[in-house]
């Protein structure tokens, strides 16, 4: 079912948003497809701090603490702001 929300996003013009990415890689967290997870995010030209907070708490999610701290500092070296979520999810990465 996720891979056709996914599908029927890109088919209604939505695969350039970065609101319905965001929750595309949380779907695909959940569903534990960690690999589509990254691959959205891969594929994003630009990226806020929505969609890095739901690919690193996904991959802490999914134990994948070293992946998920890599991808921390990439978001600290954007000079994105740190909030409630991301803090959890780095307390939990460690």
């Amino acid at each position: 079912l996720g891979d056709l929300i996914h599908v029927f996003c890109l088919k209604l013009g939505f695969g350039a948003s970065l609101f319905v990415t965001s929750a595309l890689v949380i779907m695909y967290v959940e569903m534990k497809k960690i690999s589509h997870a990254r691959k959205l995010f891969d594929d994003m030209p630009v990226r806020d701090s929505v969609l890095y907070t739901a690919m690193f708490g996904g991959y802490v999610q999914q134990g994948e603490a070293v992946l998920g701290l890599a991808l921390f500092r990439e978001m600290m070296c954007c000079r994105f702001s740190l909030d409630s979520v991301v803090m959890v999810s780095l307390v939990m990465a460690c």
